[in-house]
């Protein structure tokens, strides 16, 4: 049986070593050589000029213009296409500016309805990390009701805040107090979760502790992802 040019995994350096041995002719090894280095170039090529295709878009005719009569291995997938023209969309029909205060002002205002619809989930893992028998999960979440009662206050005493500050001045003080009292909200929203846990379920201080730590580090990761998720979807849907 002859052995395919695929069953002997021949490379630059092997083509070389089956010269050495007298399998090929030094003529066919600078014909393989050359296939070898034509073939890599056009697959790195076509790397590069995919992703540059993917990046380098201007409007949406462009993007269709691609689709419609570009090759199959250039044209972009149909998530990607999704994905590029909604994009595309904003970006055309809005300058910088109105990107930023429009997402800003629909990520701010539906960010209330966000917490709202992820306070089962909050719920669902506090029942998981404390007793079935003893904790129901309706009880887990009348301290997830509790909980997020007090961070939509603090989130709102936040947002007034921001609404205030630039009112009475922008000196350097007046800017560092502004920073210290967002950074302090956003620690006692955090800090606070520990002693309203440890009170609610009545368990020792260090077990307390370490179940109050893991379910925060969970549930951050878990809404940072959400987060990520909420902020596209928003930017998607900016008119």
């Amino acid at each position: 049986m002859v052995p395919t040019i695929d069953s002997l995994h021949i490379e630059e350096k092997g083509v070389d070593g089956l010269t050495k041995f007298g399998i090929i002719s030094q003529e066919n090894n600078d014909v393989f050589k050359k296939l070898f280095f034509q073939s890599k170039k056009v697959d790195t090529n076509f790397k590069v000029k995919k992703a540059v295709n993917i990046f380098e878009f201007k409007t949406i005719n462009q993007l269709d213009s691609i689709q419609e009569n570009s090759s199959q291995r250039n044209k972009v997938t149909k998530s990607e296409y999704w994905f590029f023209k909604k994009w595309l969309k904003v970006k055309n029909e809005n300058t910088n500016e109105q990107i930023i205060d429009k997402f800003t002002e629909s990520f701010t205002h539906n960010l209330s309805k966000v917490l709202f619809l992820y306070m089962p989930v909050f719920a669902f893992i506090l029942w998981l990390f404390h007793d079935k028998k003893k904790w129901y999960y309706f009880d887990n979440g009348i301290f997830t009701l509790h909980y997020f009662s007090f961070l939509l206050l603090v989130i709102l005493s936040l947002f007034f805040i921001d609404k205030i500050f630039p009112l009475i001045g922008m000196d350097p003080a007046l800017i560092w107090m502004h920073i210290l009292l967002k950074i302090a909200g956003t620690i006692w929203m955090l800090y606070y979760f520990f002693p309203a846990h440890r009170r609610f379920y009545g368990e020792k201080f260090m077990i307390s502790s370490v179940k109050s730590a893991s379910i925060l580090i969970l549930n951050l990761v878990i809404i940072a992802l959400l987060m990520a998720v909420y902020a596209l979807y928003t930017y998607m849907n900016i008119h």
